[in-house]
């Protein structure tokens, strides 16, 4: 079949460029985004094999006024991009025939050869699938626990974060063995879920949904989420999370409160050519240095309650943390040299780190996992 559409330039080259971010890079279907309509509805999807996305609420309409819908037709997301990206009318017409595209806007004419085979995309859901509620609360917990999720561990359970809901209790985690996140929040829910959102699906739903209060649907394979103009799956990690509740010291001994802006100036001088550091806090003052002697950064510290803490760290690991608090103050809880510290702005959102086992003379640097 042959039919001409018209629609708008910015609406299409706005969702072709969003649906680009999800194509497959290389191998089968490589910039493949395909386009389909349905009673005068444009719609652009794309799959990069573990989430897929569909941008809608393009209207369209045909110059054959009997036609409203058209089947999928496959081209290169790269140069349909540039093209539209040149586009200088308010409008284009689409010129869909069996090998091509035939992008018309004012003058010009600009050819796109679209693909053979059409790569297979469902973003439907099924009567099975849970629901969860997906708002600025969840998303701001999933943002907080996305710079501990292992980047980089062979462990493909460790590349997610963990949802848990249960009892109207809502919880994140993420690790990556060195340091752990635990944000909760009370949020009723009809749905209990324990479920592992991997990374990239993280990011895009904080991206793409923000402050949005969506409804998503979960099974045991995959999260669907559905907005106005967007579809958008992820595909769930398949795996046991670790124990991490185990790790989660019952108690703290010492329990030291510290300015978040002081706190983290002294981090990033003490840590300028060396992560790996030592801290010493007591009643009176801050002490910081590398395991290499180069950098040493003392700060006046008063406090009601005595203390008297020292532990090895990596810097990065706290630095992390601090930038997700919004809060003036945090708590540090400790223990012992060796056994796990608790960085918390309260007791919903907290962070455990494994410190550094170290000797006096800074002899054999280790560190211990906490999954």
């Amino acid at each position: 079949m042959k039919i001409t559409i018209n629609t708008s330039a910015a609406k299409i080259k706005n969702a072709v460029v969003l649906a680009s971010k999800f194509v497959n890079k290389a191998g089968d279907y490589s910039n493949q985004v395909i386009l389909s309509g349905n009673e005068n509805e444009l719609t652009v999807k794309a799959s990069n094999n573990m989430e897929a996305i569909l941008v809608k609420d393009i209207h369209f309409t045909c110059t054959d006024m009997t036609i409203d819908s058209f089947k999928e037709i496959a081209v290169d997301s790269v140069k349909l991009t540039k093209v539209l990206q040149i586009a200088k009318s308010e409008n284009v017409s689409l010129k869909l025939d069996e090998n091509f595209i035939t992008v018309i806007s004012g003058s010009s004419k600009i050819k796109v050869e679209r693909f053979v085979e059409v790569q297979k995309i469902s973003l439907n859901t099924n009567d099975d699938m849970k629901e969860l509620v997906i708002g600025q609360e969840l998303s701001g917990m999933l943002d907080k626990a996305y710079h501990a999720i292992d980047k980089d561990s062979s462990r493909i359970e460790l590349s997610g974060a963990n949802l848990i809901v249960k009892n109207n209790k809502t919880i994140v985690a993420a690790t990556d063995t060195k340091s752990l996140a635990v944000i909760s929040k009370n949020i009723k829910s009809n749905n209990d879920l324990n479920i592992i959102i991997p990374k990239i699906g993280i990011k895009t739903i904080v991206g793409l949904f923000g402050k949005a209060s969506i409804v998503a649907k979960v099974d045991d394979f995959k999260l669907l989420m559905e907005s106005k103009n967007v579809n958008y799956s992820v595909k769930l990690i398949n795996g046991k999370f670790p124990e991490w509740q185990k790790i989660v010291p019952k108690e703290e001994q010492q329990t030291v409160v510290l300015n978040k802006k002081l706190f983290t100036s002294m981090l990033e001088e003490a840590s300028i050519f060396n992560n790996e550091i030592i801290i010493k806090i007591n009643s009176n003052k801050i002490e910081m240095k590398d395991f290499e002697d180069n950098t040493s950064i003392t700060e006046e510290y008063e406090s009601n309650i005595h203390t008297d803490v020292k532990f090895a760290i990596n810097s990065k690991m706290f630095l992390e943390f601090l930038k997700t608090v919004s809060q003036d103050e945090i708590k540090l809880g400790f223990n012992d040299t060796n056994l796990p510290l608790v960085l918390s702005v309260d007791e919903e959102h907290k962070e455990i780190c494994m410190p550094i086992a170290f000797s006096e003379e800074i002899g054999d640097i280790n560190s211990e996992n906490v999954a």
